[in-house]
Order: C-alpha cells, then sequence, then structure tokens
C-alpha cells in the first residue's frame, strides 16, 4: 500500500513538474515574440537611414492594436523620411519625419492646417492633434522632437488616446 502511494505521489510530482515546465517555456516563449514584434516592427532599412539628412529620426515602438508598419515603405525624399503602417482593413497611418524649419510657426500651422487642435498631454515632446483640414478627412498628428518634426496621419477612427499613445511611444531609431 505505501508503495502505491509512493508511486501516486511521484507520477503526481512528475505531472505537476511537466505542467510548470510547459507554463514556464510558454512565458518565455511569448516574452521573446514581444520583444521580436517591437524590435522588427521599427528597423529601417540601413540603405534609407544613410539618405537621412538631419540629426535624429524616431520611430514608433508601440501602435493601435492591429497596426504594423510596413516595412517595405520606409523612402526618403526631398529630405524628408516617409512611411506607413497598415491593420487588417487596410487602414494607414502615414509617417513623415524631417527637420523642424529654422523659425517656422507651429501655432500658426496648427491653427491654418487643423480643426479644433488639441496640446496632448503626458508625452516626451510638444504633441498637438487635430482633424485635418483636407478634401480626405484624416486626424493629424505634430509631434516636435529634439530639431525633428513628425507629421502623421491618421484615420479618424482613432481616438485621441490611441493618438497620445503613439506620441508616448515614439522614441529615437538611432
Amino acid at each position: 500500500m505505501h508503495e502505491k502511494l509512493r508511486d501516486s505521489s511521484s507520477s503526481s510530482l512528475l505531472m505537476f513538474g511537466m505542467i510548470a515546465l510547459i507554463v514556464i517555456a510558454s512565458v518565455f516563449a511569448l516574452v521573446g515574440w514581444y520583444f521580436y514584434q517591437r524590435s522588427s516592427n521599427a528597423s529601417i532599412p540601413p540603405s534609407v537611414v544613410q539618405q537621412i539628412l538631419f540629426g535624429i529620426y524616431y520611430l514608433p515602438h508601440e501602435l493601435p492594436t492591429g497596426y504594423r508598419i510596413d516595412r517595405s515603405s520606409y523612402t526618403v525624399r526631398e529630405a524628408t523620411l516617409l512611411f506607413g503602417a497598415t491593420d487588417n482593413q487596410g487602414d494607414n497611418i502615414a509617417f513623415s519625419e524631417q527637420s523642424a524649419p529654422a523659425n517656422f510657426n507651429f501655432q500658426n500651422f496648427y491653427s491654418q492646417a487643423m480643426l479644433r487642435p488639441v496640446r496632448l498631454l503626458g508625452t516626451p515632446f510638444n504633441s498637438v492633434a487635430g482633424r485635418a483640414r483636407s478634401n480626405q478627412p484624416r486626424n493629424l498628428l505634430s509631434i516636435e522632437a529634439n530639431g525633428t518634426w513628425l507629421l502623421i496621419t491618421a484615420p479618424l477612427s482613432l481616438t485621441n488616446a490611441q493618438l497620445t499613445s503613439i506620441a508616448q511611444h515614439i522614441e529615437p531609431g538611432h
């Protein structure tokens, strides 16, 4: 009888150990996948980086749910870095970055280019969002970051909280 009890407790201990090992391996796999997705989501090809003429470029390290950077979208045109993110429905967020123009009046730009501009709170850089004054209704997010100006257009379906999250998670790319 004691041997049956010992065999039963050995089996239970073995089963518990196997389950614990599977859980731990799953956690490591999920953490690894998260960091892989985070780093691979925002890497610019070296050939594009070489074309960037301004000091610091910034990349979003977190996007609204469902959006991913289109890694083939990175390009530089007229000293401006351009790239985009899309979701499964085909909605896109367009990013443009350039050196902030000297003596540029951002307040004047906001009042002319945006409907109801709002300064976003809790962001590491001066960030303003509003609806773009254009034929194509889009959100417009402007971020002034250490001499770099990011101008981001996004679908109207994104909320100010989601735009704020984008602005909160902009980090230097190099």
